[in-house]
């Protein structure tokens, strides 16, 4: 069975994390592997970024 796949203009500029992350130790919280930390409130960077984690404060 084929999944059919859709690829819009919207996330033609995805965020991609550099691949040396990959390698990083990175920092275990709450059970969780965090390697790659995304500082933004804009929702659209947030949302099509592939960050593991977001810091997020408000002015």
């Amino acid at each position: 069975m084929r999944v059919p796949e859709y690829s819009g203009n919207l996330r033609a500029n995805f965020i991609h994390i550099p691949k040396e992350i990959e390698e990083a130790n990175g920092i275990r919280i709450f059970g969780r592997l965090i390697k790659s930390i995304i500082f933004t409130t804009d929702v659209a960077i947030i949302r099509n970024s592939n960050a593991d984690a977001v810091i997020a404060v408000y002015p």
